[in-house]
């Protein structure tokens, strides 16, 4: 976002014709604000309402300084060659009306999409005129986010609880210590130049694609018949659940002009990969989320339908750092099998948890090994209220789980997210 900032004896606009489709409602009359703080806006592809929430701020503070007793916001495409779409710019320059009206100020909001006659008069003195730019990453150099302050408990199949912390005081399995080490003790992770199971891939031209960018894999034919087969068995076993499944299919591209888009992505963080299409911004998948979502708004949805699911092994895309990436295991691009279960109401979600849950667990005793699990919570009370929900998914588990309770103001979309965890040969978690 670039703005121009004018302290004015006056500003006088008339609008003269409609320049947008989204143009306001607005009579080409003069309209004119004497002793103002005019604020020339450009709104830019990725200004989101924290980056619009911080130039009022500033804008407001600035204001008080000297004095000035009112704000006109108007807007002004010429501050930059990159905008954002109408819609998107006049969903900005509203927020901007509503957050400066919520601090007090008398504000003016000029008629977004007009073609206007405008005559102003700056004042003379030194902090007059000034120019600002603000931009999602200039907002996160300010305010680095501080790591998340998660709290950790054990959780026995009796429904004892107990502090990491007294975790050799029990009788546990080898496997969980490491899982409760790694997450809440913060013990580092073994260094390992290459693991086995890389050489193995290898063997079967399950490799890096050199010509590409970095996590990026490339399969030969036995690696394509292998990505296949385990393609075809996931999508067998989401046929096995005992309710209706849609299998769909998605592109893997979205418009982060898109308001529901953009909201999601800004949940996701730096992970995003980012592609610029005829001068609009994109984001590549990182799940399904995005299709599924946007075909269900489509379908008429009777209370009778649900439970119902949707599935697709999805081309999915992840920004990960260079230095973390492992062959088969962390990867920039992969195939993730997806499933989203539409629910009544929360009694019934949690049934699907169990549903869900239960044939994970038979999977998992076809394959002959120890699994750990974390639980991640966003409510401590969530899991007071339902704590015999809980201690179900324990005794199908037959072992002690780890519970890690996120800050209640964490923005996170889900109150229950479960990670299952086997210890590979090198002594380490993986998900």
């Amino acid at each position: 976002m670039k703005l121009l900032e004018l302290h004015v004896d006056f500003i006088e606009y008339r609008p003269v014709r409609k320049e947008s489709a989204v143009a306001e409602e607005a009579q080409t009359v003069p309209t004119r604000i004497d002793d103002a703080f005019v604020v020339l806006t450009s709104v830019e592809p990725e200004d989101d309402e924290q980056v619009a929430e911080e130039a009022v701020r500033d804008v407001v503070e600035f204001m008080k300084r000297l004095r000035v007793p009112r704000m006109v916001i108007y807007p002004f495409a010429h501050l930059s060659k990159d905008l954002a779409t109408p819609e998107h710019a006049l969903e900005i320059l509203k927020f901007m009306e509503n957050i400066a009206r919520r601090n007090g100020v008398e504000v003016h909001r000029s008629p977004f999409g007009w073609n206007k006659a405008l005559t102003l008069s700056v004042k003379g003195h030194p902090l007059a005129e000034r120019s600002r730019v603000y931009t999602k990453a200039s907002l996160a150099q300010q305010k680095p986010s501080a790591p998340l302050e998660k709290t950790y408990l054990i959780l026995t199949p009796d429904g004892s609880l107990f502090p990491p912390s007294q975790m050799n005081n029990l009788e546990l399995p080898d496997g969980f210590k490491v899982l409760v080490e790694k997450e809440a003790l913060g013990k580092a992770l073994p260094e390992v130049i290459e693991p086995e199971h890389s050489k193995i891939l290898k063997r079967f031209d399950i490799d890096w694609e050199e010509l590409s960018d970095s996590g990026h894999m490339h399969y030969g034919p036995e690696g394509t018949l292998i990505h296949d087969l385990i393609s075809d068995y996931a999508s067998k076993i989401v046929r096995e659940l005992g309710f209706p499944v849609y299998f769909v299919k998605g592109t893997n591209m979205f418009s982060l002009e898109s308001k529901p888009i953009r909201e999601h992505a800004n949940l996701f963080g730096q992970r995003m990969y980012k592609v610029d299409v005829d001068g609009r911004p994109h984001v590549l998948r990182y799940a399904a989320c995005f299709q599924q979502f946007a075909l269900a708004r489509k379908w008429v949805i009777s209370y009778r339908s649900l439970p119902f699911g949707m599935f697709e092994v999805a081309d999915s895309y992840r920004l990960e750092q260079r230095g973390e990436l492992e062959l088969g295991f962390r990867l920039r691009r992969m195939s993730m099998p997806d499933l989203h279960v539409f629910c009544r109401d929360i009694p019934q979600a949690m049934e699907m948890v169990e549903k869900i849950h239960d044939r994970i667990y038979l999977e998992i005793e076809k394959l002959g090994r120890d699994y750990y699990s974390l639980y991640n919570l966003t409510s401590r009370k969530f899991f007071e209220e339902n704590r015999e929900f809980f201690l179900r998914l324990l005794r199908r588990e037959r072992k002690p789980v780890l519970l890690s309770f996120y800050p209640e103001d964490s923005s996170y979309y889900w109150v229950l997210n479960i990670e299952y965890h086997i210890v590979d040969r090198f002594g380490r978690p993986r998900e």
